[in-house]
């Protein structure tokens, strides 16, 4: 084997050994975590509080997130964990236009609630919930909303280019 051909393979072994260890950081570091967005489209019917759906995996280092279950986040160690999610509601029309983000733990506790109100000159409103909760492994979140517009029912969708419209986050910080 000549020299110029061990000096390319050690070459190229070291920049494997440099790539696994920048994604083995990724995987085990704070950075570890989920993103998602809801492609297909989601009811929510008027006064009902409903668990937000996820459907499109944008990142998702640890398998936080399954079809299975599509509306949980699960933890697979202990930690603190950064939780957020967004959701842009079209107006229904209605008196107020009302619309409510709340986070949950394990479907049980509210952990986080946001209000935001309606601003009538806008095709739309936005809503967003963000907090740190600290987890065992094997705890859930969950995202919840709720529309008081009047209208029987509005839908929100991520669909592209408005991927924000029905998204999610979720990271071990500590």
């Amino acid at each position: 084997m000549s020299s110029d051909v061990s000096r390319e393979l050690v070459s190229r072994v070291v920049a494997l050994e440099q790539r696994l260890q920048r994604l083995e950081a990724v995987e085990l570091g704070p950075q570890g975590g989920a993103r998602l967005f809801n492609i297909a489209g989601q009811p929510f019917a008027n006064g009902v509080w409903t668990a937000c759906i996820y459907d499109t995996v944008i990142q998702d280092t640890r398998g936080f997130w399954s079809p299975g279950n599509p509306t949980r986040f699960t933890a697979d160690r202990d930690g603190t964990w950064s939780c957020s999610m967004s959701i842009q509601l079209p107006r229904g029309g209605g008196v107020g236009n009302r619309f409510y983000a709340a986070i949950r733990v394990n479907g049980v506790n509210w952990e986080y609630m946001q209000q935001n109100q309606d601003n009538p000159a806008a095709a739309s409103v936005l809503t967003a919930v963000s907090g740190e909760v600290v987890l065992t492994a094997g705890n859930f979140v969950e995202f919840w909303a709720v529309q008081h517009s009047g209208a029987p029912q509005i839908t929100a969708s991520a669909a592209p280019p408005n991927m924000h419209h029905h998204s999610a986050a979720f990271y071990q910080i500590l």
